[in-house]
C-alpha cells in the first residue's frame, strides 16, 4: 500500500529525480565511467589487518598475486556508452565482469595506489596508467577515482578512464624532434671545430714549410764553401720534409682521436683545408 504521507512521497521523488540526473550525467558524459562493487576488497584488508600487516604499500609491493586477486574480487555494475565504445565491442553486458581484465600486469602499481587512497580516506586519486580493451589491445589512459564516504562505506566505487594515447604518442613525437636538433646542433658545433681545427693547424705549419728554409738557406751562404756544399741538398728538400713528417704527425693524432671527432674531421671542409695547407706551402717554397 502506497504511503499517504506528503513528507514520505517528496522525498521519494526528491530521490527519484536525484537517481535520473545521476543516470543521465553517466551516459551522457565524453568520458569512460564505471560504477565498481568492490566489497570483497573491503574483507581481504580487514584480514591483513588481523594478520598484523601495518603497511599496506609494502605488502601490495612485495605481493603483487595479492592485488591481482584484489582486481579479480572487484565486480564492474554498470559502465556508460562511452565504455562499450572505448573498451568493447558493442555489447555492455559483455563488460560486466571482474575488473583484473581489463588491467596489465604492468599497471598493478597504479591500481595498489587507488585502494590505498581509498582506505586512507583521501577523497580521489587519478594517475596516467595503461589499461586493456577487450580484444587485448593496451592503451595509455588517466585513470580517475571519486572515493565519497558514503559510497566506500557500501563497497561502491566510481571511476573515470580517459584515453590520452594520442597526447602520449605527440609527447614521444617531440622528444624525438628534440633529440634530433640536438643531435644537429652536435654536428653543427663539431663541424665548427673542424674549421677551426683546420685554420689553426694550417697557419703555424706553412709557416714553418716557408720561412724556415729560407733562413736555413740564408745561413748557408754565409757558411764556408765545404758546409754549403754539405747542406744545399739537404735544404732543397727541407720543405718536403717537413710536409710529410707534419702530415704523418696529424694522420696519426686524427687515429687516436674520438670516433664521432674522426668522422667530422674527415669532412669535406677539413679536406679542403689541408689541401690548401699544402698547396700554399708548396706555393711558398718555389719562391
Amino acid at each position: 500500500m502506497a504511503s499517504s504521507d506528503p513528507k514520505s512521497q517528496t522525498a521519494e521523488e526528491a530521490l527519484r529525480e536525484s537517481e535520473y540526473r545521476y543516470r543521465n550525467l553517466f551516459q551522457a558524459m565524453a568520458a569512460s565511467f564505471w560504477e565498481l562493487d568492490f566489497t570483497p576488497v573491503g574483507g581481504m584488508l580487514r584480514d591483513l589487518r588481523k594478520q598484523g600487516v601495518a603497511d599496506f604499500a609494502a605488502y601490495f609491493a612485495d605481493h603483487p598475486d595479492f592485488v591481482r586477486e584484489m582486481m579479480r574480487v572487484t565486480r564492474v555494475v554498470d559502465v556508460n556508452d562511452q565504455t562499450v565504445a572505448l573498451f568493447g565491442r558493442g555489447d555492455k553486458a559483455e563488460l560486466l565482469r571482474p575488473l583484473d581484465i581489463y588491467w596489465p600486469e604492468e599497471s598493478n602499481a597504479v591500481y595498489a595506489a587507488s585502494v590505498i587512497a581509498a582506505v586512507t580516506g583521501k577523497p580521489s586519486y587519478a594517475s596516467e596508467t595503461r589499461l586493456r580493451k577487450l580484444n587485448g589491445e593496451v592503451f595509455d589512459a588517466l585513470f580517475t577515482a571519486c572515493f565519497a564516504p558514503e559510497a566506500v562505506g557500501a563497497g561502491k566505487l566510481l571511476i573515470g578512464v580517459i584515453d590520452i594515447s594520442e597526447r602520449v604518442q605527440a609527447h614521444a613525437m617531440l622528444r624525438q624532434v628534440q633529440a634530433e636538433f640536438a643531435h644537429a646542433a652536435r654536428v653543427s658545433m663539431l663541424g665548427e671545430l673542424t674549421a677551426s681545427i683546420a685554420h689553426e693547424v694550417n697557419q703555424p705549419l706553412a709557416a714553418i714549410a716557408t720561412t724556415r728554409p729560407p733562413a736555413c738557406a740564408g745561413w748557408i751562404v754565409l757558411s764556408p764553401i765545404s758546409l754549403r756544399c754539405a747542406l744545399l741538398p739537404s735544404a732543397s728538400s727541407l720543405t718536403r720534409s717537413v710536409q710529410r713528417t707534419l702530415s704523418h704527425a696529424f694522420a696519426i693524432w686524427l687515429a687516436t682521436a674520438p670516433l664521432k671527432l674522426r668522422r667530422c674531421l674527415s669532412t669535406a671542409s677539413l679536406k679542403r683545408g689541408c689541401c690548401s695547407w699544402r698547396t700554399n706551402c708548396r706555393a711558398k717554397a718555389l719562391h
